[in-house]
């Protein structure tokens, strides 16, 4: 054996046998063990610790543990550098919830566990429960870790009961269900001898649990609307109006709801819950499963199991009809047998295939046969635990928190700025690629194409503030990571966020630009999507954009309009912007008495908002607002132009030639915008009116005649008609 695997076989020895003493796991100390020089003994160790199978703890003397071997105990992830024995023993003490040890928490079960929690907290007694499922989904395994999680919370005492009752037992007796759910006074009915209390008071202060409440007939139904509707129980025969009991009700069934309940019932029960089959489990919560039935049996017969891969596989794949309950039969049986062949052949049991139960072989007859050797086992131990064999397994599923998680080891460890840029790039694209790529884990609650609906429009107008153009696999990465991070609950601790805030700004330095970027996607993301943001989310989009080839800053022109008036400005802007096509020009709608000084600080606002790295232009209604530019704040890189008593043909015309692209010292010598106003006076031409025209053949006189009449007729009316003679 090497020197480096029995520094690390030293070191795993003196972990697992709690001798962590530190003068014993030191450099120094090690190397007078092994009667080797300190350096070469230091300059191994470093390599186990980036290697990732020691810890390192940067006092003085450094201390060195097992990393595998502390998981393990306390059923956790670790880094693999501390910089205090109180900094890695808080680590390891970070106390999990009830919840947290139920195989599928962060998987088929998340939602469910997350209404139940939402229903321990409501105010008032919480609200009441009911949970749904085939037989054997793991209902009454559920009720009872939220009713630990209401006692590790404070919610309830640690004195308080939970109380199992199975309605199918008086499914046919509801004078005999009634008085065991809420009790009897005496003289009550035949037999009745002295008053009994009923299960709401024994779980008066904690939680009752009614299992098969579909076996409740409609009068047992409405005998719980009074604790329902008013927190109150009436014993049989008592005749006050009851007393109040303060319960937490979960019930269960296996039964429709629509078909088996009164709707009077189920209105009065707001968390329903639907615990998915064993089929409809992830495979990895199948495989943890048998896993933790196995090790169930090792603390039973408390011996080592070796267990075939071939009998995970198999069970792992195998369909139940009676789910959880069915599996863990199977696995005892298993055990059994094996222990039975052990006992005569002296052996350390094992299990093989041709242990299982003969039904599970063969309806496996006329399927593809198992891969692998069997003599490939997986040995457990008394002291191993379920978290401590697929925790591997879990963090591979979880890419987000392993990808982080190594970051955070990155920065702990003494490399250049520039390498642990380049490794967190690297590791931020390989996540990206398994987001994209990967399997779609069905657990968020918004839907993904939702995600990508609002995205898709938020880039879009990010895109138009800051004058960048993104490829377009950036919506689709975008609405993958925050769909699979609605699913990663890890509370980071304060040394562990300050390290990923420290990245962030570092990589952020002298990019106002980017900065902007993530800061408005965060707020998106918190706002819009109602996710909680954090550090982790801040350096996943700081790398993400920082390391895209192909994002393109554009160096954009601005057009802004400045005009008097409820919407002046506006209207010119939409006019244009419709006519050219696309969101060119912005306005500004100012009232008539607004200052300079006013107007200065609306611009400044934009110019926080809106990339004009390429140079502004801004058309004014007035005289006095050209030099609204002196009010403007900060350093100025980029022309301002201004252009005088605008009109739709003056925006037209500055909007057309910034889609073409042309040069802002072009668009400003345009002869279009050069032309001074002229003055023109347009009079109106002689306008002929209607004219009546009377001839005579004998004479004039005749039509001068024909001529007065009808002049004096028309004198009377409203009409104005010209009359002319004719000889």
């Amino acid at each position: 054996m090497s020197i480096k695997l029995e520094l690390l076989s030293a070191i795993r020895g003196l972990t697992a046998e709690h001798r962590i003493v530190t003068q014993l796991t030191t450099a120094e100390s090690l190397a007078q063990q092994f009667s080797v020089q300190r350096n070469t003994v230091s300059h191994y160790l470093n390599q186990l610790v980036k290697e990732n199978r020691i810890i390192k703890i940067n006092t003085r003397p450094v201390i060195f543990f097992d990393k595998e071997t502390l998981e393990k105990q306390y059923q956790c992830l670790l880094a693999n550098e501390y910089a205090s024995i109180a900094e890695l023993e808080s680590a390891m003490t970070v106390k999990q919830d009830a919840f947290s040890r139920v195989i599928g928490a962060e998987d088929s079960l998340y939602r469910q566990i997350r209404q139940l929690k939402s229903a321990a907290f409501y105010p008032g007694g919480g609200l009441p429960v009911l949970l749904t499922g085939p037989t054997g989904s793991g209902k009454s395994f559920l009720a009872r870790n939220y009713y630990q999680y209401c006692v590790d919370k404070g919610i309830l005492k640690k004195e308080s009961h939970f109380i199992h009752f199975n309605c199918a037992e008086y499914a046919d007796n509801p004078e005999l269900l009634a008085s065991s759910l809420f009790g009897y006074k005496r003289g009550a009915f035949t037999g009745a001898t002295q008053d009994k209390t009923g299960l709401f008071d024994e779980a008066d202060q904690g939680m009752l649990f009614l299992d098969e409440v579909h076996r409740l007939d409609s009068k047992g139904q409405e005998k719980l609307f009074g604790y329902l509707d008013n927190g109150l129980i009436s014993p049989i025969g008592e005749t006050k109006k009851g007393h109040p009991v303060a319960v937490r009700l979960v019930f269960a069934t296996t039964e429709d709801i629509q078909s088996n309940f009164l709707k009077t019932f189920i209105r009065r029960i707001p968390v329903q819950i639907e615990i998915p089959s064993l089929d409809n489990r992830t495979n990895l919560e199948k495989k943890q499963l048998v896993l933790h039935f196995y090790l169930q049996q090792v603390k039973k017969v408390k011996q080592t199991i070796n267990v075939s891969r071939q009998v995970i596989s198999l069970l792992s794949a195998q369909k139940f009809e009676s789910n959880v309950g069915q599996l863990q039969n199977s696995v005892i049986l298993s055990v059994a047998n094996a222990l039975a062949r052990s006992v005569r052949t002296k052996q350390v049991i094992t299990v093989r295939l041709s242990d299982l139960p003969q039904t599970l072989l063969q309806l496996n007859v006329n399927q593809q046969p198992i891969t692998g050797p069997d003599k490939s086992i997986i040995c457990l131990k008394i002291t191993d635990s379920l978290y401590g064999i697929t925790h591997h397994a879990e963090s591979e599923r979880n890419q987000i928190k392993t990808t982080f998680s190594r970051i955070i080891q990155l920065a702990r460890t003494k490399i250049t700025n520039e390498e642990r840029l380049k490794t967190c790039q690297d590791g931020i694209a390989t996540l990206c690629d398994y987001l994209v790529f990967g399997k779609v884990d069905k657990n968020g609650d918004l839907p993904l194409n939702f995600l990508k609906n609002l995205l898709a429009g938020e880039i879009q107008m990010i895109e138009q503030k800051l004058g960048m153009q993104f490829n377009g696999n950036t919506v689709v990465l975008l609405a993958h990571y925050f769909y699979n991070k609605q699913s990663l609950h890890w509370g980071l601790t304060n040394h562990e966020r300050d390290i990923l805030k420290e990245l962030t700004q570092a990589v952020q330095t002298e990019d106002t630009q980017l900065q902007s970027l993530v800061t408005t996607l965060l707020m998106i993301a918190e706002q819009n999507i109602n996710l909680p943001v954090d550090a982790i989310d801040a350096l996943f989009l700081t790398l993400y954009f920082k390391q895209i080839t192909n994002i393109s800053k554009v160096e954009r022109i601005r057009c802004l309009v400045l005009a008097h008036g409820y919407s002046t400005a506006s209207s010119m802007a939409n006019v244009v912007n419709k006519m050219v096509g696309s969101q060119v020009v912005d306005a500004f709608d100012m009232p008539i008495d607004i200052s300079p000084q006013q107007i200065g600080e609306q611009i400044n606002q934009y110019l926080s908002d809106k990339n004009v790295s390429g140079g502004l232009i801004m058309l004014v209604d007035m005289g006095s607002l050209e030099d609204v530019h002196r009010y403007i704040k900060g350093y100025i890189d980029f022309p301002i132009g201004i252009i005088n008593n605008v009109s739709t043909q003056s925006v037209l015309t500055v909007a057309s030639e910034i889609q073409q692209k042309n040069d802002f010292e072009l668009i400003m010598q345009d002869p279009q915008l050069q032309i001074t106003q002229q003055v023109k006076v347009l009079y109106p031409s002689e306008v002929h009116k209607n004219v009546i025209i009377t001839c005579c053949l004998t004479g004039i006189g005749t039509a001068k005649q024909i001529k007065a009449l009808h002049a004096t007729r028309i004198r009377f009316s409203d009409q104005c008609i010209r009359v002319r003679t004719f000889m």
